[in-house]
C-alpha cells in the first residue's frame, strides 16, 4: 500500500474574514477579479479557499489571486476542488511565483 503524499508547506489558520479575489484573466495593467472567497487555510505555497458552488473554477486553471492581506496579485494554479451538497465548494491554489 502506497504512502500519502505528505504536504511540503505548514498550514495556518487565516486571519478572521480573510478573504480571495481571483481574476482568470489577467491584463497586466488591470486586475478584473470575477471570483471572491474566504480562506480556509494557506501556507507560503498556496491556499484553500471556499467558493459559492456556481461560481466555475476548474482544475488545472491557471488565475490570478490576490489575498486581502496583500498588495499585488499572484500567479496560481487550482490544484484540487471539492464540491458540497450544501452549494459550496472547497478550492485548493498553489502559487507558481514564489
Amino acid at each position: 500500500m502506497s504512502q500519502p503524499a505528505k504536504r511540503i508547506s505548514v498550514r495556518f489558520d487565516p486571519d478572521a474574514e480573510s478573504y480571495v479575489l481571483i481574476d482568470t484573466i489577467y491584463n497586466l495593467n488591470q486586475f478584473s477579479p470575477k471570483l471572491t472567497g474566504l480562506m480556509y487555510n494557506e501556507s507560503y505555497r498556496g491556499c484553500a479557499t471556499r467558493l459559492l458552488k456556481d461560481q466555475v473554477l476548474e482544475i488545472d486553471t491557471e488565475c490570478w489571486v490576490k489575498l486581502a492581506n496583500l498588495q499585488n496579485p499572484i500567479k496560481s494554479i487550482v490544484r484540487w476542488r471539492e464540491d458540497y451538497d450544501i452549494g459550496v465548494s472547497k478550492v485548493g491554489l498553489q502559487y507558481l511565483d514564489v
